[in-house]
């Protein structure tokens, strides 16, 4: 299977928001428990 480099470019950008969508979910959270 070959992936072209649009397709490549598109799984790291969704994979960099959906790490940046958790980070957001996370803090506020952490926030009140500290």
């Amino acid at each position: 299977m070959k992936l072209s480099m649009k397709s490549l470019a598109a799984l790291l950008m969704m994979l960099n928001g959906a790490v940046m969508a958790s980070e957001n979910v996370n803090t506020p959270e952490n926030r009140q428990f500290l």
